[in-house]
């Protein structure tokens, strides 16, 4: 069973609306966010929440709505025709600084009482206190991956704990004593799928000790907590994060990719950018890591987008190259890596492909290339192929073994680093992948996502490092 918790922030109205049938509550925050006012905008998380719910004829739920603040809220008067399952409405407090944190610590208890094997969806009134365009943009495009996922949510809560947008990692305590010293994940907004028996194993959410001098601006007779304290802005975190204190394993469901290129061959960076750019991404979240040679910082790349990220590094010659590729795993910000050497390319359909093919839980996936006329690029699952098979790691799309061991800061120098597995001669790295993982983690295609050097073998650096050669 799916026991959904809505928290409700009551927040004083900008602008009153009176819209009175259910149709009109989902479509009409997509036209502007004038309805901003908590009204409002419970009535369309409301009709999203139906919206994708309503699609789903074998998924039994209760919906808790827990309301925060001196307001009232009142669903539409046609509500039970379209929701029809079960339907709790309780008022946590009249005290709008209580937060989320009072409606998680309602969910904490509530989850006492439950088996193990049902799950929880929570979120709440994204951008209530905002009301710009941009947060409601925010706001439907949550709604739409995590309502809108129910199906896989489901799926991922069978191996994962968590289920929710993006990854956040944290290895501080941001002023709460008593809260995880190892560091841990959790999912981005506060919009998030869990297991019941995941959140069975969560602290209380009051029961940390807090640095008072840190996150209290002032006391007052009357507030959140027991010694007279009130919430201030700065622990909005602690809620954001409470889901992550029991170290969990977590899916994200948008799709993220972070693409490693080692830059020896300066020329090429602009045709591969636009290799990436012109294919259908098919949903995917792409990230560039480009690791150049350092004798190449006054060279003028066209690189300065959002979607780029650049390291300069002494990586020309032989197995610099390879420590340039280590280095952008230990930086990539995504769990799923794939290597694009500075002379490849990735092709038309290597996103519709890793759409298909991570529809299969694995550590590693290994592709075929379109090789031309150099004969050979396609794949065969044998030991004797371990041992010494023609393998390029352009073939491999893998998780980035760095994930498992985060750094905080500054990622070290030192390229050689025991604890993880280093980009080597291709078909040795993926021998320490299946000695690592086993081979039962490994998913094998025919499928071809990506081309064999196809572009100049020229190192196109004209400097004394070229001795490197």
């Amino acid at each position: 069973m799916i026991h959904i918790f809505y928290h409700v922030a009551t927040v004083d109205s900008i602008e009153e609306k009176d819209t009175e049938t259910f149709v009109n509550f989902y479509t009409r925050a997509s036209e502007d966010v004038s309805w901003a006012d908590y009204k409002g905008l419970f009535r369309a998380q409301i009709g999203s929440l139906i919206k994708y719910f309503r699609q789903e004829e074998n998924v039994e739920c209760k919906l808790n709505i827990c309301i925060v603040g001196d307001g009232e809220v009142s669903l539409p008067k046609n509500f039970d025709d379209y929701w029809g399952d079960e339907l709790n409405v309780i008022k946590l407090s009249s005290n709008i600084n209580d937060g989320e944190i009072i409606t998680l610590d309602y969910l904490h208890k509530y989850c006492e009482e439950l088996p193990d094997d049902d799950v929880v969806l929570y979120f709440h009134t994204k951008g209530v206190s905002v009301g710009t365009k941009e947060r409601e943009e925010q706001r439907l495009y949550l709604e739409k991956t995590i309502f809108g996922n129910i199906d896989v949510a489901l799926d991922k809560l069978k191996k994962y704990d968590v289920v929710g947008i993006g990854k956040s990692h944290q290895g501080e305590k941001l002023g709460y004593y008593g809260t995880p010293d190892k560091p841990f994940n959790f999912p981005t907004n506060n919009f998030w799928w869990a297991n019941v028996s995941y959140i069975k194993r969560l602290p209380n959410i009051y029961s940390f000790d807090l640095d008072y001098d840190k996150i209290y601006i002032k006391e007052r007779g009357k507030g959140a907590l027991t010694g007279g304290h009130e919430w201030p802005e700065e622990t909005r975190y602690l809620a954001e994060q409470w889901i992550g204190y029991a170290q969990p394993k977590v899916h994200d469901l948008v799709k993220n990719i972070s693409i490693i290129t080692s830059v020896t061959k300066p020329h090429n960076v602009e045709i591969i950018k636009n290799n990436i750019q012109s294919i259908d991404k098919d949903g995917w979240d792409v990230e560039w890591v480009l690791i150049i040679d350092d004798s190449l910082e006054n060279f003028k790349f066209d690189i300065d987008e959002p979607w780029i990220q650049v390291w300069f590094k002494p990586i020309l010659g032989w197995p610099g190259k390879l420590d340039g590729i280590n280095w952008g795993l230990r930086v990539a910000n995504h769990e799923l890596v794939y290597r694009c050497d500075d002379d490849n390319l990735v092709h038309p359909n290597f996103f519709k492909g890793l759409t298909e093919l991570t529809k299969q839980d694995a550590k590693m996936y290994i592709v075929a290339q379109d090789c031309d006329e150099q004969g050979y690029g396609g794949i065969v699952k044998t030991d004797e192929w371990f041992r010494c098979g023609n393998i390029d790691t352009a073939q491999m799309i893998f998780k980035n073994p760095y994930q498992e061991f985060k750094y905080e800061g500054t990622p070290p120098q030192d390229p050689k680093d025991t604890k993880h597995i280093d980009i080597q001669e291709d078909w040795h790295f993926a021998n320490e992948f299946r000695e690592r993982y086993g081979v039962e983690n490994m998913v094998f295609s025919d499928e071809v996502l990506c081309y064999y050097n196809r572009l100049s073998w020229d190192i196109n650096i004209v400097t004394e490092t070229n001795l490197k050669w």
